[in-house]
């Protein structure tokens, strides 16, 4: 596996310093291959897709806008656990996706199920388990017991079945 190269929060900060391209920050990696579309979708435009390697990056980059005052430059989050909580008051610069994630906001039980074909079962056993266990995450995080809400399928689920994590 090659390790992949990342500019740092400075070099980001930097480059877009610099730059003239209208760019579209978004979080982390897991959604590089989806952004990569939507900036091919783009193409003749003149916006560049920008991915900075997870919430904390985007937000630290996001604190420091106003140094980059009259770049085009726009913020593209997931809701996350704010689809059932008051989004922070200073968050009015973010795009924040309409449910939890980006994934969410373009693909539909409809769409998923086709693409699963023989596989339905499964895939309707997976979402069951992810349902009830973001049910009850988001019900501790309410009540201030709040675990980390943003999690890789992987990290809950594991051959149809709760990981220790998710039990936790």
């Amino acid at each position: 596996m090659t390790p992949q190269l990342r500019m740092t929060r400075e070099e980001l900060i930097s480059y877009l310093l610099h730059t003239q391209i209208p760019t579209l920050l978004v979080e982390g990696d897991g959604d590089e291959a989806l952004f990569r579309r939507l900036e091919q979708s783009l193409d003749g435009s003149g916006i560049g897709v920008m991915s900075v390697g997870g919430k904390g990056s985007l937000h630290a980059i996001y604190t420091r806008r106003a140094e980059m005052a009259g770049k085009r430059i726009a913020f593209l989050r997931d809701r996350d656990e704010y689809v059932a909580a008051a989004v922070p008051g200073d968050w009015g610069d973010y795009i924040l996706t309409v449910g939890y994630s980006i994934e969410n906001d373009i693909l539909h039980k409809p769409v998923l199920e086709a693409l699963a074909g023989e596989s339905v079962g499964r895939l309707r056993i997976l979402i069951g388990l992810m349902s009830d266990w973001f049910r009850a995450a988001l019900s501790a995080y309410l009540r201030g017991e709040g675990p980390l809400l943003s999690r890789d399928v992987s990290a809950i689920v594991d051959d149809d079945a709760y990981t220790a994590i998710a039990l936790a």
